[in-house]
Order: structure tokens, then sequence, then C-alpha cells
């Protein structure tokens, strides 16, 4: 009788007891989830690794500027000098023209520009490496402005927010364009072989 009743307290305990297995899991089951993370970190390591290493061979090979075979022959003269022939005129409506030379003239050195159909090409760099940038003239507010299409090192294509730091730059020398085209309200650009067009009305008028 005292063995039965032995066995059933038995019994009883073993189905309250603490499963430390089924709690703290496996220890087998813990080796294998920490490899496989250890191996998921390696494959990032690697790739990021081999990443870098693809974006600095890249940006050292050289970086050329597509240039048009027919640039615009129409720009004679500074925009400063074409401000002040519009200023002594009558008309209220102004076109002006801004050449690519005129835009490199005010960049550092290594930077370089050039005006094409399709956009603003942009060459500079940032650490040693070689970028090229392509941009699309805007107008915003009455200004000439521009904003960042694609982005490469040297045939990569990469993030545009790598152009940051040459476009800085750019918009900087650009600026001082912008300071004596002040007097003109600007409201559309035009993009040329070698130059932009810009049209606008002068202030005041």
């Amino acid at each position: 009788m005292a063995d039965s009743r032995d066995k059933e307290i038995i019994g009883a305990h073993k189905q309250h007891d603490f499963d430390a297995k089924g709690f703290f899991g496996d220890s087998k089951e813990k080796h294998r989830f920490g490899c496989t993370c250890a191996t998921l970190f390696l494959f990032f390591v690697i790739i990021l690794a081999l990443l870098v290493a693809t974006v600095f061979f890249a940006g050292r090979s050289p970086v050329s500027l597509p240039h048009a075979s027919t640039p615009n022959s129409a720009v004679t003269s500074s925009s400063k000098i074409q401000v002040v022939t519009a200023l002594s005129g009558e008309s209220d409506n102004v076109t002006i023209t801004l050449s690519e030379q005129e835009i490199n003239a005010t960049l550092p050195r290594n930077y370089e520009t050039s005006i094409m159909p399709d956009g603003v090409w942009l060459k500079g760099a940032v650490l040693g490496i070689n970028i090229l940038i392509l941009l699309e003239p805007t107008v915003d507010d009455g200004r000439l402005d521009f904003t960042v299409k694609s982005v490469k090192i040297g045939s990569l294509p990469v993030m545009r927010t790598m152009a940051t730091p040459v476009v800085g730059r750019f918009s900087r020398g650009v600026s001082s364009i912008n300071k004596e085209l002040l007097v003109i309200n600007f409201t559309s650009v035009e993009k040329s072989s070698g130059a932009l067009i810009l049209q606008g009305k002068i202030v005041g008028r």
C-alpha cells in the first residue's frame, strides 16, 4: 500500500518537474545558432571588403567627361557683360547664355564641367577617388540651381549621397556667378551643347 502511494507521489513530482533542457534550450542548438551568426558576420565582412576594394580601384581609374562635337558658338561674352547689355536695353525679357568655360573658371583645380543636352556633367574627387556626376539644371525661386541625376565612381553607379562634397564645391562656384545675375528673375533654363540658356525678366521693370 505504501509502495503504490510512493509511486503516485513520485509520478506527480515528475509531471511538475522543471524541464531545464526545455527552458534553456539544447546546448547543441545554442552552439549551432552561434556558428550561424558567426558565419553570417564573416560573410558580410567579406562582401563589404570586396565592395570597398571595387570602389577604390574604380575610383582610381581616369574619368573622362563627355564633350559635344559641335559646341555652342553663340557665347561671345561673359554672363556679367550680357547682364550689363540687357540692363541698358528697353526690353524686360532677357536671355543669358552661360558657357561651361565660365562655370569651369569658378571651380577648384581638378574640377570640370561639360554641358550636354542630357545635363551638366561634373568631374571631381573625394579622398582621391574620381567621381562623375550628372546634374540637371533647374530654376528655383528665380535663381539657377542644380539637382543630382546620377553618380558614378569610374564606371560603377553609386548612391547620390556620395556626390555631396563635390556638388557642394560646385554650388559654391556657381553661386559666385549667381551674384552677378541677381538683377534677373529667371523663369526657365535650357541645355545646349557647351552652354546653358537662361530666360527671365529684369527685376523691378
